[in-house]
């Protein structure tokens, strides 16, 4: 009887690769977030420029801005995630199995919710709590577990 094994080879990277592939990543996560939000905004009703609006920083901002600050947020927290988490992971000899990645990403995704329900919507009056806290949450919640996903693909350790 035959049996399959699979050996991961953790490939070593710089700081700054590490952040650049969060970058990307986030992003890449972040659009998933937005179809989602897309998703729920065509289910009730509401139109998806409508939707992009409320990713903007306030009300005189248009769709572009909304998903222009979309984008740049979720690079930026992508960034944060895959470095922290590349220098964790530099002290394994191995890579945790797929789904722990996505359960990491899921729950940094629900502290960045919490943050910004928490903090920064009071402070700045953003617009995207009138987006149901519920379809906020599963957003973030996907975000993340894409994030770590993502992740995952790299099951990289850092160097220097």
């Amino acid at each position: 009887m035959m049996t399959d094994t699979k050996k991961i080879i953790n490939r070593e990277i710089s700081m700054g690769d590490a952040a650049i592939d969060g970058l990307l990543s986030g992003v890449l996560a972040g659009l998933t977030m937005a179809v989602y939000l897309l998703a729920y905004g065509w289910v009730s009703g509401i139109g998806p420029l409508r939707i992009l609006e409320l990713f903007a920083p306030n009300v005189a901002n248009g769709a572009l801005v909304g998903v222009l600050a979309r984008l740049a947020v979720s690079g930026i927290y992508g960034a944060v995630f895959t470095t922290c988490y590349a220098v964790l992971l530099r002290r394994r000899d191995y890579s945790p199995p797929i789904w722990v990645h996505a359960v990491i990403g899921a729950a940094y995704g629900l502290l960045l919710l919490a943050g910004a329900w928490l903090v920064l919507f009071p402070a700045t009056g953003a617009q995207m709590q009138a987006i149901p806290l519920t379809h906020l949450a599963i957003g973030h919640l996907l975000y993340g577990a894409v994030l770590g996903l993502l992740v995952y693909r790299g099951a990289r350790h850092v160097v220097g």
